[in-house]
């Protein structure tokens, strides 16, 4: 295989450009009632390769695979800066009343204040050492245009091939590698679905690793830092920074592993949460899958409590049976969401949802019937739904403030590129399909109280290729494949005391669920998913959410291999 030689990588764009026409634009938001179909645009790059006079490059999807690229060749030595936009030639034609009509819609670096990548105040920066080629993408795979994300790389001339899909050169380093600067396991991304992989073999239990990009370059673009090497990596997700990047926590194995392969996800348009999962077998032959962006809850218990209850004198059974809590709330059917398993008969139902309004910075707030944080957004798969005893009906508390609700059945896109590869390693059928519905219009005072129902003669199709050839929606284009309708079979109400009102229950994942993820990972079941959705169809974001898998390492500081704070 031919060797590449990738320079210059700035993660981060660093500066805002002096010039005035790139911070100026039309508007700060794309509704999310407006269909922004990418076919329908034409998109180009703009930037200092010329001085910001033209549209230097047409972006296509020869593939149709949803991202959108474009080459610069023969580009010098040097630092740059650059956007790509949309229709910048016609839309001043379009839009005849406005001076800054060609700058309408943009794309930058993404903003944590203003949470989008659309119209961007910030211009992505690259940054090389020799003259090269520079490959410009725009990844339009998720729902939401207003996080759409611009990637980038850099190869020297006559090292490069403008086939070559990775973004960047990452590697796995770890205790079993000495932690040395040129031990990186190199990761792989083969069929471009942006998911690095890398096959590290047998570790035992206790040994650490991590992900780190552009060793090599790092060393050539930082020659006076010592430890450049460390410039940019990725550990286990750390709750109280918010991050994957450069964490301080390293991933960690809770038991002897064979067969580790390593999953590292670059979808979302936050680089600081790309999310590092791994699969391995254990001592005892198990297919073990872990996500390590998501936190391990810990159960807090106080001995003082305990003591304090065991010593009150106790309540007789009789006397116990004629006290009746009187609930702060108690559910109604309208208070929940439904959904007809009947016709897709998946083993699990979770509710992936987002909201966006018009004039609103990012996601609203979404919230549950009782006032409390409900917000799933960043973690696909989603919530866990509850089954209706006796029927394939599923349910969950509404969520209040979305305006778009995807169901499926629970395959995050690491197990799903893992499941992939290990069939495709053992030359067998792989032995699960993730399934969705298209995205669903919802409102929480419409929708509250009905159920809805696939199509009986709705198709699922694929979604994408190689891993990705798991992934079937229930989606046509111009076709309705499902339903909204009053709710009418069985129900329990469900009781809440004062202690659960206005709690803020951050609901990420499958809290609703104690046993979601067992086919996996029976240790998952106290596990809060914290990631992102990667999933192609099915919103925005930046890690993984699943209910099935351990957040080994989430939380432990390790002192005696490297750390972000060493390094």
């Amino acid at each position: 295989m031919q060797t590449k030689k990738i320079i210059g990588i700035a993660l981060v764009a660093g500066l805002v450009s002096s010039m005035a026409a790139v911070s100026v634009s039309a508007r700060d938001t794309i509704p999310a009632d407006e269909k922004y179909d990418p076919k329908e645009h034409v998109f180009t790059v703009i930037g200092g390769f010329d001085g910001w006079a033209t549209d230097y490059a047409t972006l296509t999807d020869d593939d149709g695979d949803g991202i959108y690229t474009a080459a610069i060749k023969n580009v010098e030595a040097g630092t740059y800066e650059f956007k790509v936009r949309a229709d910048a030639a016609t839309n001043p034609t379009t839009y005849p009343d406005d001076d800054n009509a060609a700058w309408r819609d943009s794309w930058g670096t993404y903003e944590p204040d203003f949470e989008r990548t659309f119209n961007s105040q910030t211009n992505a920066k690259i940054e090389i050492n020799n003259k090269s080629t520079v490959y410009v993408s725009l990844d339009t795979t998720g729902t939401d245009p207003n996080l759409w994300a611009v990637k980038y790389y850099a190869l020297e001339e006559g090292t490069g091939d403008e086939n070559y899909k990775g973004p960047k050169a990452f590697g796995v380093v770890g205790s079993f590698t000495g932690w040395t600067d040129d031990s990186d396991v190199a990761l792989a991304d083969e069929d471009g679905d942006g998911v690095f992989t890398a096959k590290i073999g047998d570790l035992k239990k206790d040994d650490q690793f991590k992900v780190r990009a552009n060793v090599a370059q790092s060393k050539e673009q930082y020659p006076d830092d010592t430890k450049a090497a460390w410039h940019d990596s990725w550990g286990a997700y750390e709750a109280d920074y918010v991050r994957t990047y450069n964490s301080q926590t390293n991933i960690i194995l809770t038991e002897d592993a064979k067969d580790i392969t390593v999953y590292f996800s670059t979808n979302g348009a936050d680089y600081t949460v790309w999310p590092i999962s791994y699969s391995y077998t254990d001592a005892d032959g198990v297919y073990k899958f872990v996500d390590t962006s998501i936190e391990t809850k810990t159960e807090e218990s106080s001995t003082e409590e305990s003591s304090t209850e065991s010593s009150t004198e106790s309540t007789s059974e009789d006397e116990k049976s004629t006290v009746e809590e009187v609930p702060a709330y108690e559910t109604k059917v309208e208070d929940y969401v439904f959904f007809d398993n009947t016709n897709t008969q998946w083993d699990k139902v979770y509710a992936y949802w987002f909201g966006t309004e018009e004039g609103v910075d990012g996601y609203v707030n979404i919230t549950d019937v009782l006032g409390r944080s409900y917000n799933n957004q960043e973690s696909w798969p989603g919530t866990a739904l509850e089954q209706i005893e006796g029927t394939d009906y599923w349910r969950v508390l509404k969520p209040v403030g979305a305006t778009t609700i995807i169901f499926n059945n629970g395959y995050s896109d690491p197990e799903v590129v893992a499941e992939y590869n290990a069939a495709k390693d053992e030359g067998r059928d792989p032995a699960f399909t993730a399934y969705q519905t298209e995205d669903i219009k919802y409102n929480a005072d419409v929708n509250g109280g009905q159920i809805y129902s696939v199509n009986a003669d709705a198709v699922a199709t694929v979604v994408g290729k190689g891993a990705n050839s798991l992934k079937y929606t229930y989606a046509v284009d111009g076709v309705e494949t499902g339903s909204w309708a009053d709710y009418d079979g069985p129900f329990e109400s469900e009781k809440f005391g004062a202690d659960d009102l206005d709690k803020n229950l951050d609901v990420k994942a499958s809290d609703d669920d104690e046993n979601a993820g067992d086919d996996v990972d029976e240790s998952s079941e106290d596990t809060e998913t914290i990631g992102g959705d990667n999933d192609t169809d099915a919103g925005t974001g930046t890690g993984t959410g699943t209910g099935a898998g351990t957040g080994t390492g989430a939380g432990i500081t390790t002192t005696d291999a490297p750390q972000t704070g060493d390094v």
